[in-house]
């Protein structure tokens, strides 16, 4: 998460909340996942400068800061998301702004070798990749999910990369999981006619079936957020977390749709982040009078401050690991930041403290539960890929090449390697890197 002087990150054990600087510049557009050792993985960009994607992990203990790709030659890159593959190489998604015309957009996806970057641009159509999320199927092909001339589906095979439409007027968010039999489920703010033209003011979930693409409004709240975060639940069914009207969660049953009001105090800023654990209780990463998480039970909701350190303008990123422990990444003074939960409590860690970091942050778990972030250096306008080692955090630039890494989606396939969808800004291509198998 975000405080004044850089990206944060928070962690609870049996001791508490725990929080740690990452880095001393500010960041924007965070994305974090755990992998399978519950190690957090972070995608991010500095705001100094957004033409570089910067990932946060831990090695060996310590937070490890890589630019994915670093760009000299004028584009910006925006809203990344990483996740870990079950081999732990992390998964960036990303869009990258060529020019400060809107439409000069692509959309990237990187992805790590655990050597190396593997750099893929899945849509170049204009202004393609905003608001880009990234999940992996049972056979480890990514999907993405993100807005560019509508609301679309990415999705990798042998043959290579299929773009399909799934609302023409979109909107300004989306959110992409697969349920269990690799059906994919989206959350977005979809556009509808008003007086003054059109406006994202719907709250739509849609799923892929066998006679194609089904979508239903969700909620129409006052000043629908930007962050709509995505779970499945236990019997396959999504839950959707989202800003109107404070925070709000909604879920899915044979009834139909449900909406509880978590925090009618939260505001636009919030960014919440959404994670179901295996015991199937939701869980919310949000910011309100600092870094709060929130979780629902028979009774209703519950919330506590992970730290007040935290810069509450961009993104919070939330991942649960197998033995449902909580891992946060955010900003703080700059600096990338990671939270965990153990049994002494949350605990809180400096990542990375290179450049500026903002404009996107991923994070995902790798099979051991050791997490993986995606994110933008906004100095160095580089993605970056940081990850848990066995002494502490490893950072590195995955990408450098122009102006890339904003919107970073990181995630891990079943044998932990790394995809990372992001934005190339200097091509406004959509970029996805990945990590090059070993065997």
């Amino acid at each position: 998460y975000y405080i004044e002087s850089g990206l944060a990150y928070a962690h609870a054990d049996a001791g508490g909340w725990h929080a740690e600087l990452l880095t001393d510049t500010r960041p924007s557009h965070t994305s974090l996942a755990l992998d399978s050792s519950d190690s957090p993985h972070i995608s991010f960009a500095l705001e100094t400068n957004l033409a570089n994607l910067q990932y946060a992990h831990r090695d060996q203990g310590d937070w490890q800061i890589e630019t994915i790709e670093q760009n000299d030659v004028g584009r910006w890159s925006y809203e990344s998301s990483v996740a870990v593959d079950s081999d732990g190489l992390a998964h960036i998604v990303y869009h990258a702004l060529v020019s400060y015309r809107v439409l000069d957009r692509r959309l990237v996806y990187a992805r790590s070798s655990g050597t190396d970057w593997q750099i893929d641009t899945v849509d170049n159509a204009a202004a393609a990749g905003i608001a880009v999320s990234l999940a992996f199927d049972s056979s480890a092909y990514p999907h993405l999910s993100y807005l560019g001339g509508g609301l679309k589906h990415a999705y990798l095979t042998t043959s290579g990369w299929h773009v399909d439409t799934l609302d023409a007027l979109g909107g300004e968010a989306s959110s992409l999981m697969l349920d269990g039999t690799d059906q994919a489920h989206v959350a977005y703010s979809a556009y509808y006619p008003c007086d003054f033209g059109f406006e994202p003011v719907e709250l739509k979930v849609g799923n892929s079936t066998a006679s194609g693409w089904q979508a239903k409004i969700v909620d129409r709240p006052p000043g629908l957020g930007q962050q709509i975060p995505l779970a499945i639940l236990p019997d396959g069914r999504p839950a959707v977390a989202y800003i109107g009207g404070g925070l709000a969660y909604a879920y899915q049953d044979n009834a139909g749709w449900h909406i509880d009001r978590v925090d009618r105090y939260c505001s636009y800023a919030c960014h919440p982040s959404l994670v179901v654990g295996s015991d199937g209780v939701p869980r919310i990463a949000y910011a309100r009078i600092g870094l709060a998480y929130a979780t629902r039970s028979a009774s209703g909701w519950h919330s506590e401050i992970v730290t007040d350190q935290i810069d509450t303008r961009d993104s919070i990123v939330l991942a649960i690991d197998d033995s449902n422990i909580a891992h946060i990444a955010y900003f703080y003074a700059g600096a990338l930041m990671h939270a965990y939960q153990n049994s002494d409590g949350w605990h809180t860690e400096t990542v990375d403290t290179t450049g500026s970091m903002g404009l996107g942050l991923s994070l995902a778990l790798d099979a051991s539960g050791m997490p993986h972030i995606a994110y933008y250096d906004m100095t160095n306008r580089d993605l970056r890929y940081a990850y848990w080692g066995f002494e502490g955090w490893v950072t590195e630039v995955i990408d450098s090449d122009g102006d890339v890494g904003q919107y970073a989606s990181i995630a891990l396939d079943d044998d932990d390697r790394v995809c990372i969808g992001y934005y190339d800004a200097t091509l406004a291509d959509l970029k996805l890197a990945c990590q090059e198998r070993t065997s």
